[in-house]
């Protein structure tokens, strides 16, 4: 079982769409930490146990202070994936499946993981802007502020796309992504949570700033992809080389064909091989990337459905 259990997460972590890696990774650590809470449970004893969960928890968290935190600079990513409130990690973990599905669908599954990353960049910069001018701020955790620069960067691209939430039906994501906005403005003014509120509304003008970049053809991640591909491919299981035959085969030297003999050789293609070759394509670079025949041809695709 055990075995089966692990085949499916590396098939998924290997094949899957970005948000599946990041809510699987988010996952992982909740477990992980649990686990070792229930160690430090068994161990300690019932006295102590509480204070040594939360020494362990501050060596992942992302401290209040700048010198504190070139101390532990690990803490600047560990913070965006650790949870220690189950229903905290379960709530983030649905905003996330639900906007970046839509945002990986538009604007290319390759963007979700660094734009998930500068929004959790970014709400640092803004907890540290507001430890400097004096608002209490304390030990910060979770996927939060990464998950609203999703949450606007989704609502700026698709404002009139809907949601479906539990009991309420059909929403707007403009509407959605308002009401965060709402609820972290009155967190603020009530003084609850005050470093958690300014890290959400940081991820948010991450999400915005980063529109407004891809917009004027300038992707702020460029620098991050490559660094992503190379982490991606050591889990990726590489191909076995072929055994070279004995036998030598020639080829001869064919003529480059035509504009008008390339769109025959395009009609001539089993339609459902191209377009699941073009929703490949929109998977891994978003629907802008598709040419005039391609939008045409999935067009036509949906009216026959």
């Amino acid at each position: 079982m055990f075995k089966s259990i692990y085949q499916d997460i590396k098939g998924q972590f290997n094949y899957g769409h970005n948000i599946t890696r990041l809510i699987m990774i988010n996952t992982i650590v909740l477990v992980v930490l649990y686990l070792v809470y229930a160690g430090i449970g068994i161990t300690v004893g019932r006295t102590n146990y509480r204070m040594v969960q939360e020494s362990f928890t501050n060596w992942f968290m992302l401290p209040p202070t700048l010198w504190e935190m070139v101390k532990r600079p690990w803490t600047i990513v560990s913070h965006m994936f650790l949870h220690v409130r189950f229903f905290h990690f379960l709530f983030n973990m649905l905003v996330l499946f639900m906007f970046g599905r839509v945002f990986g669908d538009l604007m290319g599954d390759r963007r979700v993981v660094p734009l998930y990353i500068l929004g959790g960049l970014m709400g640092i910069v803004f907890i540290q802007l507001a430890f400097v001018f004096g608002v209490p701020v304390g030990y910060s955790l979770g996927a939060s502020a990464a998950i609203m620069a999703i949450v606007v960067a989704t609502a700026l691209i698709a404002p009139n796309n809907y949601i479906h939430l539990m009991f309420l039906g059909p929403i707007k994501i403009k509407w959605i992504a308002l009401f965060f906005i709402f609820m972290d403005v009155v967190g603020l003014a009530n003084l609850d949570n005050t470093g958690g509120h300014f890290g959400h509304i940081g991820g948010m003008v991450m999400g915005w700033l980063y529109i407004l970049m891809i917009q004027s053809d300038n992707d702020p991640a460029d620098w991050m992809h490559k660094w992503y591909d190379a982490v991606v491919n050591v889990f990726r299981p590489k191909p076995k080389k072929q055994k070279k035959s004995p036998l030598s085969v020639k080829y001869k030297a064919t003529v480059p064909r035509s504009s008008t003999s390339k769109k025959k050789a395009t009609m001539n293609v089993n339609p459902q091989d191209r377009l699941d070759a073009i929703l490949d394509k929109i998977s891994k670079k978003g629907i802008k990337s598709l040419s005039k025949d391609e939008k045409e041809f999935l067009d036509k695709a949906s009216k026959n459905d």
